[in-house]
């Protein structure tokens, strides 16, 4: 088994994370709320007619507001909440607990949310309260909690703060270690906790299982600390590189952190838009949907194609997909027809059907999820636009054969048997490890699971760094941009001008209701 150095809770880690599971159980005593009104009784019999309305009005949404709160649907109980919040002293109850639990659930900004549960704190003191206070100021960004406690000193977190500020000082005092280092000392940078906990918990034993005994995985959890601090930890630890974070909003961060404090950094974070320039110490190994779209355009224009639409909702999802295939359409050289979008959440899809029939493509990308596959594919249907099932891209007497493309997100999701005969051709494009490479169907054999293509490419991400050769961190830089020619899982073969990896996804055809390799 490989060592794993976690993370020991330092003074500021709230170590029980049940404990911080029942935060909103035991900080937010929902009873208290539960009578009658929101809004002060003695107000609503004062209030003139007219004010009396809006009064009522406010009070109907705060009680909506605690009801999804107590149904754990913390963003959609916010907006309910601020505005009765704003006039808290027409309120019959205190809602600052309520409230700062519904910025939390929500992922407000870490600040805004201190500031809220400081206010909470006052109405409802104790260690639970203490534990959320502990906790949001241990995710500040590095630095900000001397900021903070100069701008309000004394402020009602200010022990909290002042333990960080501390913390952040020392580590800033050290100078960066020298760089011979550990060769088989390798640091992680990823979430255990939160929504992508799952992923990150699922790297530790991919790489647990892939790795010798020789080898140290130095492991720092990205939800329980600043990622900057994180970095600063991992440098102090002697590891040759680090692997993560995989939370695009992190990237940013983490490479800035790298950068200064001169450490290798291989990203895993899975948008190629994540907003992070070229670093001279950083490249990203992270699944990429711009090498999967590159492939679906390639075949495509191996077939004759040059016509090439998207089709999808506003969601930011869709968005971003739709986003990144105009571009690589348009890097192609080909005729790039732009974005057929309806509104999220809408059932009626005769419009921009429509719409996509009098563009006449020849490549149609379905960027929505699977779920929408069968309702996408009737409403082209009635439209004049079907998917080929054999043949060229043509007209098939009224109907317009077209060849539909989709992201590999479609590989989740079964394809239900009625929407397969609107379908019938499907093209996918994947680096899903199972399909890449034997060395991952192995160790999927040993998982006694699939891989996903995040695990595939931190795999691959530490054996660059194992197979590199080398000792000093200046070292290992040029080895990482030159990319994992013979070995690995998805077996990136180069990196562009962002540092991000260029691969040959696989394509893969839908055929009934499976998608099988096309060649």
């Amino acid at each position: 088994m490989t060592e794993l150095d976690v993370l020991r809770p330092g003074p500021l880690h709230v170590a029980n994370r049940a404990a911080l599971t029942m935060l909103a159980v035991a900080l937010v005593p929902l009873a208290a709320f539960a009578s009658p009104t929101c809004v002060a009784p003695e107000r609503l019999a004062a209030a003139t007619p007219e004010l009396r309305q809006s009064l009522e009005a406010i009070d109907e949404r705060c009680r909506e507001g605690l009801e999804l709160l107590a149904a754990g649907r913390p963003a959609e109980a916010l907006p309910y909440l601020r505005g009765a919040f704003v006039q808290s002293r027409l309120m019959a109850r205190r809602l600052e607990p309520a409230y700062a639990e519904a910025m939390y659930g929500s992922g407000a900004p870490v600040e805004a949310t201190l500031v809220a549960y400081e206010a909470a704190a006052a109405v409802a003191p104790g260690p639970v309260a203490d534990a959320r206070l502990s906790e949001l100021v241990l995710r500040l960004d590095e630095g900000r909690a001397a900021a903070l406690l100069a701008a309000v000193p004394g402020r009602p977190a200010w022990t909290f703060l002042d333990s960080r500020a501390k913390r952040d000082a020392a580590l800033d005092a050290q100078a960066p270690v020298a760089t011979a280092v550990s060769s088989r000392r390798i640091g992680l940078l990823l979430p255990l906790g939160g929504k992508l906990g799952p992923f990150g918990r699922r790297i530790v034993d991919a790489l647990t299982a892939e790795l010798g005994p020789d080898v140290t995985l130095v492991v720092r959890d990205s939800t329980a600390q600043a990622v900057q601090t994180a970095v600063a930890e991992l440098e102090r630890e002697r590891v040759l590189a680090i692997v993560g974070p995989l939370d695009h909003a992190d990237a940013p961060l983490a490479a800035q952190a790298a950068d200064a404090r001169r450490v290798p950094l291989l990203r895993l974070e899975v948008r190629d838009d994540a907003p992070v320039a070229p670093g001279p110490w950083t490249v990203r190994l992270g699944p990429s949907r711009a090498s999967e779209l590159r492939a679906l355009i390639a075949e495509g224009r191996r077939q004759g194609f040059t016509r090439m639409l998207v089709i999808g909702s506003d969601a930011p999802f869709a968005q971003s997909v739709a986003a990144a295939f105009s571009a690589e359409v348009r890097t192609a050289g080909l005729a790039d027809l732009g974005r057929a979008l309806y509104p999220a959440g809408t059932s009626d899809l005769t419009a921009v059907s429509k719409q996509v029939a009098q563009k006449r493509p020849d490549l149609l990308l379905l960027a929505d999820t699977a779920s929408k596959a069968g309702p996408l594919a009737r409403y082209l249907a009635a439209a004049g636009i079907v998917t080929r099932a054999t043949g060229r891209v043509g007209q098939v007497g009224e109907l317009r054969q077209v060849q539909f493309a989709a992201p590999s997100e479609w590989l989740d999701t079964p394809i239900a048997a009625e929407d397969g005969r609107y379908l019938q051709s499907v093209w996918v494009a994947t680096e899903r490890a199972e399909v890449a490479s034997p060395k991952a169907q192995a160790l999927a054999r040993t998982l006694g699971r699939g891989l996903t293509p995040l695990e595939g490419a931190a795999v691959d991400a530490v054996e660059l760094v194992l197979n590199a050769g080398v000792t000093t961190r200046e070292a290992l830089i040029p080895q990482l941009r030159q990319g994992v020619a013979r070995y690995g899982v998805l077996q990136p073969v180069a990196f562009d001008a962002r540092g991000g990896p260029v691969r040959a996804a696989r394509l893969l055809r839908l055929a009934g209701t499976t998608f099988a390799p096309v060649r």
